[in-house]
């Protein structure tokens, strides 16, 4: 069956229970099918084709490589890395045209590390001033004020409560990053509160929560 006969029965039946983006990313990402060059690999998309078609060789029906899970996956990708990004970005602009004193410190560095030539990956390890407002930045900015949930695996007591497994938590974010008791003046941008007295970006205390925390924290740290 096509992807398209798939969409279709699966939207008909009731059983597709993804957002229209998704199912927009779905219909987008068919093209691909008549393009589609397992020599000439184009991006991630193509990529996952390729996995999918060969762990179908080798599963059949029980491969994970499914449609659903393909569009799913680039949902997270546009959702976590794309809007994200650029929202992080239009707060960058708005508290450099607000703040002259912290855009004149980034802008200096910017010059003295990468002067006219394109950056690399590997310029941030020299910038830890511009690294640590970026820093400031996804604190103050709270991009994922909420985050997403966590279900409890076991009966357990916090604090208190009592939280019967099977239950679904989330993270406030956005009150621990503004939290008095854990940053001095929250609402102010302040780089220097993430350097240390070497000028020096220090481990992010546990009360930074952009990425949130354990195991299961966004992949997306890394790259951030």
């Amino acid at each position: 069956m096509s992807r398209v006969a798939q969409l279709g029965s699966r939207y008909k039946s009731g059983n597709l229970l993804l957002p229209r983006c998704t199912i927009a990313i779905w219909i987008s990402s068919l093209c691909y099918d008549a393009t589609y060059d397992a020599n000439c690999i184009r991006d991630v998309v193509d990529d996952y084709i390729r996995e999918q078609k060969e762990q179908f060789k080798l599963l059949g029906e029980e491969s994970t490589f499914t449609e659903s899970q393909f569009a799913k996956t680039l949902s997270d990708l546009i959702i976590a890395g794309i809007e994200t990004f650029s929202t992080t970005f239009d707060w960058f602009a708005f508290y450099m045209a607000m703040c002259p004193d912290v855009q004149s410190k980034v802008r200096t560095e910017i010059d003295e590390v990468i002067g006219t030539r394109l950056p690399t990956y590997e310029d941030r390890l020299k910038m830890p001033y511009t690294e640590a407002t970026c820093i400031g930045l996804q604190r103050i900015g709270n991009i994922g004020h909420g985050l997403v949930l966590r279900t409890v695996t076991k009966d357990i007591e916090l604090e208190g409560y009592n939280i019967p497994a099977g239950s679904a938590l989330i993270v406030n974010v956005y009150t621990m990053q503004i939290d008095e008791g854990y940053w001095k003046n929250p609402d102010e941008l302040n780089p220097d509160r993430f350097l240390d007295g070497s000028g020096n970006v220090i481990v992010k205390p546990g009360s930074f929560m952009a990425f949130l925390l354990g195991r299961r924290n966004c992949i997306g740290e890394s790259l951030g």
